[in-house]
């Protein structure tokens, strides 16, 4: 009985050449993935963050201005009461959040333009709430 001997040294380099190969493929996109997972993760919950302490500072902003401010109460009849609340809140932001202010690249006027929002509306203004009569139905 003859037994002949195979050499399989080339076919088992070339496989592991091609498993190394697939291996570095994979580790590429599990780093790529992952990577993708921290800045999803961490961008949206520090943009959220700042925003939040943005939107705080200046509807704090608002209230403090609205109590030092003299004449307040008359904000939606005087442009120059109004301008001096907003401009004490824009004021307020920069100083208070400032991370937040440099993490949104805003200026004073923008922040000015963000702290409209904040200021109450006029009195007269009352929200209307429709209530619906009862329908009958024939029986």
């Amino acid at each position: 009985m003859l037994l002949a001997t195979v050499d399989i040294s080339p076919l088992y380099a070339t496989l592991n050449q091609f498993l190394g190969i697939f291996l570095q493929g994979l580790a590429v996109i599990a780093v790529g993935y992952v990577t993708y997972l921290i800045h999803k993760w961490t961008g949206v919950s520090l943009d959220a963050s700042a925003s939040d302490s943005l939107n705080k500072g200046l509807q704090n902003g608002v209230a403090i201005a609205m109590q030092k401010i003299e004449g307040a109460e008359d904000v939606h009849k005087d442009i120059n009461i109004k301008s001096k609340i907003i401009a004490s809140a824009a004021s307020y932001a920069m100083t208070h959040e400032a991370d937040a202010v440099a993490r949104f690249g805003l200026d004073p006027a923008q922040l000015a333009n963000k702290a409209l929002a904040y200021i109450p509306p006029p009195p007269s203004i009352v929200p209307v709430v429709a209530v619906a009569a009862p329908v009958k139905t024939a029986a």
